[in-house]
């Protein structure tokens, strides 16, 4: 039986251990609108965004986790959307006295640690509260390295927009 031909999910020939720069977008469940709503209450009538309890499990996770690998990532810009997050991820691969007994963690490592606490914390949640526990994370995400100041230029205006846009589609 042939398998069919699948498109490469990572960039060819790309160090996914080194340090750099990456666009990522992880979904909720079934793309599920769990994670925020886009109100226009606010005096000028201007979109934002207002958490909901998972999304704001979310945040606390991303503070959490940047806290945590402070010496080697930065969540340079984020944007918690109804039914997907939008991330800009820098990891540094440099080692210092301090640091070079600890590992520098991948891309995948983040996002997986991520998306499983963020889980974790909502099942937790559910419970204390006599909530229906349901799945967070769709499987996988998406990654783009950025490779250039333009492209990370490009990707911040797009996630610092993405609510303005997504108010038409609601």
């Amino acid at each position: 039986m042939d398998l069919p031909n699948r498109k490469p999910n990572r960039l060819k020939g790309w160090n996914y251990n080194n340090g750099a720069s990456y666009y990522v977008t992880v979904c909720t469940h079934q793309k599920q609108n769990t994670l925020s709503l886009i109100c226009r209450d606010s005096p000028c009538g201007c979109p934002h965004i207002k958490l909901t309890d998972l999304g704001e499990i979310v945040q606390n996770v991303i503070y959490r986790v940047e806290n945590k690998y402070s010496d080697f990532v930065v969540f340079d810009n984020y944007v918690i959307m109804p039914n997907h997050l939008h991330l800009i991820v820098s990891i540094k691969n440099e080692a210092d006295e301090r640091t070079a007994a600890r590992a520098v963690p991948t891309l995948s490592k983040l996002i997986g640690e991520i998306k499983s606490c963020a889980a974790v914390d909502w099942i937790r949640h559910c419970k204390s509260n006599s909530i229906d526990i349901a799945p967070v994370w769709q499987r996988s995400y998406y990654d783009h390295v950025i490779r250039c100041q333009q492209d990370y230029e490009e990707i911040w205006r797009y996630i610092d927009e993405n609510p303005y846009k997504r108010i038409r589609d609601f």
